[in-house]
């Protein structure tokens, strides 16, 4: 099964920082350590370092300093969530989820 990312790959080469920021707040939803991000989201640390900054400032992921972990805030899940939906509004062969549980399911297949 292709996933949004593959998908996305698919369609172009190069991802933008939205599709970035997705794929980081994505990747962390289940906690993840700095390194797991990296290699999931295939950037390298510099890169990894500087959003990680950038999203803990804008409020859109958190860490956990006990388990040393990064997690998506309620914010940084709603910024999936209307990510996802862009992304069903430019896929013409797609039907539109009928809920967002739906919608994130269907993406991270």
């Amino acid at each position: 099964m292709d996933t949004y990312r593959t998908r996305l790959r698919k369609e172009r080469k190069k991802r933008g920082l939205l599709d970035l920021i997705a794929d980081i707040l994505i990747e962390a939803e289940g906690k993840a350590t700095k390194t797991q991000l990296v290699y999931k989201c295939n950037m390298n640390f510099n890169m990894v370092n500087s959003y990680l900054e950038m999203l803990q400032q804008s409020g859109l992921l958190a860490y956990d300093q006990q388990l040393r972990l990064f997690h998506p805030t309620n914010k940084g899940n709603e910024y999936v969530e209307r990510y996802l939906e862009l992304l069903f509004l430019t896929a013409p062969s797609r039907s539109p989820p009928k809920s967002t549980s739906e919608k994130r399911i269907r993406a991270l297949l």
